[in-house]
């Protein structure tokens, strides 16, 4: 639960690997702030950003702000969920921007992870769009940045103007479960 003004947030990280070793991808990645004014300067709350290049939004493809190619590490849930927790953890952390999904009711987010480059026919190929992408941010005591992006290694790392694969990234559609990351 995170608290932003008079509310509590839910944030459902995804990191569920599907039962396989390597199912779930993740990066942290250092931001520079000056690339997120936009974002970092918004009051506390929920803040529906437009799905576009020039709103805040993230895409992990096509952001020009993450570095080509991401360079992913990749384990299964117990494992992504460690390297998360100390990540959030860290007591240099001054403020959370949680990027994904509005729940249907109440306060929070999910689909916190890349959602776009599902398999068409897979399960969650109607979720696939661009800038749209799920993430933490955190910004520390130092004003520094830091991003934790995720994935699952069955979605495409390519995708089309519509967030289609272009190449397959694994096996099929993202089945992951969402976990709590706090």
């Amino acid at each position: 639960m995170l608290q932003a003004g008079s509310h509590q947030y839910r944030a459902a990280i995804d990191i569920d690997s599907n039962g396989l070793a390597n199912g779930h991808l993740w990066s942290f990645i250092d931001v520079s702030p000056n690339d997120f004014a936009s974002v970092l300067q918004l009051d506390d709350g929920w803040h529906q950003l437009a799905d576009n290049s020039t709103s805040g939004a993230l895409d992990y493809i096509r952001s020009p702000q993450f570095p080509r190619p991401i360079q992913w590490q990749s384990g299964d849930d117990k494992t992504s969920l460690a390297a998360l927790q100390s990540f959030v953890t860290d007591s240099t952390i001054t403020k959370f921007y949680i990027y994904g999904e509005p729940f249907g009711t109440g306060y929070g987010v999910h689909n916190a992870h890349q959602n776009q480059g599902s398999a068409i026919g897979g399960g969650h190929d109607h979720e696939n769009g661009i800038w749209q992408d799920g993430a933490v941010f955190v910004q520390k005591q130092d004003g520094s940045v830091v991003a934790y992006l995720n994935k699952f290694s069955n979605e495409a790392s390519e995708t089309d103007d519509q967030g289609n694969p272009i190449t397959t990234g694994g096996n099929g559609g993202d089945d992951g479960q969402e976990q709590d990351g706090n």
